[in-house]
């Protein structure tokens, strides 16, 4: 998978069921309930914390409806097999940094009490990945690195958009993240449009964004 590697750990992590979900704390006895945290309409196991709770299920359409037409309850290998049956090789690294995005923010609730917008962090996710597709092929190049982790001159700050189209939706959805010189994320934005010439809208509504 041409992701980061801290998203092949987790894929990894995940295909061995090795995520401290609220099953696998409870086989170890770390809790004594096992039901989801936040729907608690079903045991926190691996496919559930990334697909199945109805506090994430909604976001994966716009991504990945294959995964939508079938009503079995499928773990998370299954899951990856199906959306594989496309024959397209980026989508499982479109749906282990969806699936990485979605375990990042319930860390984000369980340990900091913050509840972040799904749209946001899978945006987020997918900028990071693009940025780090970038950087790979600059090197590779012996060209210097711009990776999105590169901070900005002193007192500027550093914009990353990106935009994707969803045609079977007739849908384009914008992101964009603002940081600082010193990395720190200033602003997360994930915008719907109706456009045809999206790289260019992403910047445009980047930049309305940051410079209202």
């Amino acid at each position: 998978m041409k992701v980061p590697n801290r998203v092949k750990i987790f894929a990894w992590r995940a295909f061995k069921n090795g995520l401290p979900t609220r099953r696998n704390l409870k086989a170890r006895h770390i809790v004594q309930e096992a039901l989801c945290e936040w729907c608690t309409e079903g045991e926190k196991d691996v496919a559930h914390a990334l697909y199945y709770c109805l506090s994430v299920r909604q976001s994966w359409k716009h991504y990945f409806l294959v995964l939508m037409t079938d009503d079995a309850q499928l773990d998370i290998i299954q899951l990856a097999l199906k959306v594989m049956s496309k024959r397209k090789p980026e989508d499982l690294d479109k749906f282990f940094l969806i699936a990485w995005s979605m375990w990042h923010r319930r860390n984000h609730k369980v340990f900091e009490n913050k509840i972040l917008p799904t749209d946001q962090v899978i945006v987020h996710a997918l900028i990071l990945a693009k940025d780090y597709k970038e950087a790979r092929f600059q090197k590779q190049n012996r060209k210097l690195s711009s990776c999105f982790s590169q901070a900005p001159p002193q007192n500027a700050l550093k914009l990353n958009v990106d935009g994707a189209a969803f045609d079977t939706l007739n849908r384009v959805r914008v992101g964009l993240i603002l940081r600082n010189t010193s990395c720190e994320v200033i602003l997360v934005a994930s915008m719907q449009e109706n456009g045809v010439e999206i790289e260019l809208l992403a910047i445009l509504r980047g930049l309305q964004s940051a410079f209202p």
